[in-house]
């Protein structure tokens, strides 16, 4: 038997750094692509802000107005002494505590937290590194085997128990099983029968077992209800609700559909990016062959980079433009708002459609949305997998989900719809649609099972 291995060359498609940038920026909403714009900005001189006519004005007016003392303006100097004061002699802690909560947003909130909690550069690049991982509930979004790879066990659990100790109780869990114990420990309940209902009969607890519970933790259903009620019910599903994640979370749509008297047309977001252009003074200096050899390849490199910039914009906005155009073309009056339904179409007949690859198409329309006359929406819900009807019309799995929603909103709390009454009510309303499919459309939708649904009372 011949063990011997054989060369044998093949070709396969290798991305280099230019194209996998670019394919990026096809991938970034309008504020990812903001930051990333002012980014270059910042680290290559080649590039500069283009100042606008209006922002040139409103600077030439603060100027003058900074320039205008007033003898009525200095009382606003016994004010500040006065807030001065109190920021040094505060009346009531908590209050300011809550005032300033308030008013910073999580991001800036945890960042400061961050600072003060580690000394140590390591430390802190590594809570910096684990704290990127935070979801919008404030839970670690991947597993800790994930988190831990390459890294020292024990300095990575000193990390992460000092992370868990910042405010409010409950961020930096994995789970949200982990982030109620994480709440019971902080108030002094790892002892009692709250703690031990979730550390060991979670699933249980989830799924409304009392007598497993009973049998579990040997002690009455009365004694766990009681638990349940006083202890659990009190805490927080949700650790970082208490913040306004508005700010960061805020939809801005990508592309606009506006139409004027029957008309359609496609316009795409670009006034929240900083205006900017190639900086006439390299350019200059480049054209004057002033330089040696090596600040002019330097000088170069810079104006090669700053139009790869402009490229990767425009290709972006071009993508953009004909998802747009499509759009208009197959769900016209679903953008006009005349209909509910979506028409069926999925990335791969988006992508014929428009000469690319599919995952072209997958990249153009994630976390992105569109504003049209029918409201906002995700540009990805518009592509989406086909069901038939009883009578043999394909839909789009949107309509199923919608459906769902509705069916699962009206059902009876006591005896709630298991996924295979689901399945078979729909199919009396003519759409055809498997159990497993409706499981798998319930979990996309994070709707609870059945049992999971069922009422206390």
């Amino acid at each position: 038997m011949d063990f011997s291995f054989k060369m044998q060359p093949s070709q396969r498609p290798v991305l280099g750094e230019a194209m996998q940038q670019a394919f990026q920026v096809l991938q970034m909403p309008a504020i990812e692509l903001r930051e990333w714009i002012t980014t270059h900005l910042e680290q290559n001189p080649a590039l500069e802000y283009e100042e606008c006519l209006g922002e040139k004005e409103e600077k030439e007016s603060e100027e003058a107005e900074e320039l205008n003392f007033q003898h009525s303006g200095f009382e606003v100097l016994d004010d500040l002494d006065d807030l001065f004061k109190g920021s040094l002699f505060p009346e009531n802690k908590n209050h300011l505590k809550a005032e300033t909560a308030a008013k910073i947003s999580f991001y800036d909130y945890l960042s400061l937290e961050i600072e003060r909690a580690f000394s140590t550069e390591e430390e802190l690049a590594l809570a910096k590194e684990i704290s990127s991982h935070l979801d919008e509930k404030g839970f670690i979004s991947i597993s800790f085997e994930e988190l831990s790879k390459g890294k020292e066990m024990e300095k990575l659990s000193q990390v992460l128990e000092k992370l868990q100790r910042i405010e409010p109780p409950g961020i930096f869990a994995f789970d949200l099983r982990d982030a109620l114990l994480l709440q019971l420990k902080i108030r002094d309940k790892k002892n009692s029968l709250s703690y031990q209902i979730i550390e060991k009969g979670f699933q249980e607890l989830l799924y409304q077992k009392m007598h497993k519970l009973k049998e579990l933790l040997g002690c009455s259903i009365k004694e766990i209800q009681r638990a349940i009620k006083e202890e659990i019910v009190p805490l927080s599903l949700n650790p970082l609700s208490i913040f306004d994640l508005k700010e960061r979370n805020s939809i801005i749509p990508d592309i606009l559909i506006i139409q004027n008297e029957e008309a359609w047309k496609v316009e795409i977001k670009e006034d929240i990016l900083p205006a900017f252009k190639l900086s006439p003074f390299y350019l200059n200096i480049l054209e004057e062959k002033i330089l040696d050899k090596e600040e002019t390849s330097l000088i170069r490199k810079n104006i090669t980079a700053a139009k790869w910039v402009f490229q990767m914009i425009d290709k972006r906005k071009t993508m953009l433009e004909k998802l747009g155009n499509l759009l208009i073309k197959l769900q016209g009056p679903f953008l006009e708002g005349k209909t509910s339904s979506i028409a069926p179409m999925n990335m791969q007949e988006a992508a014929l459609e428009l000469g690319v690859h599919e995952s072209s198409i997958a990249r153009a329309v994630s976390q992105k949305y569109i504003e049209c006359p029918a409201g906002i929406f995700p540009l990805r819900s518009f592509f989406c997998a086909k069901l038939k009807k009883t009578t043999g019309e394909e839909v789009s799995n949107k309509e199923a989900k919608d459906l769902l929603i509705k069916m699962i909103k009206q059902e009876e709390k006591n005896t709630p719809l298991s996924d295979q009454d689901l399945s078979d009510a729909m199919q009396k309303l003519g759409l055809l649609c498997s159990r497993r499919t409706i499981t798998k459309y319930r979990k996309t939708l994070k709707i609870a099972t059945a049992s999971q649904r069922k009422s206390w009372s």
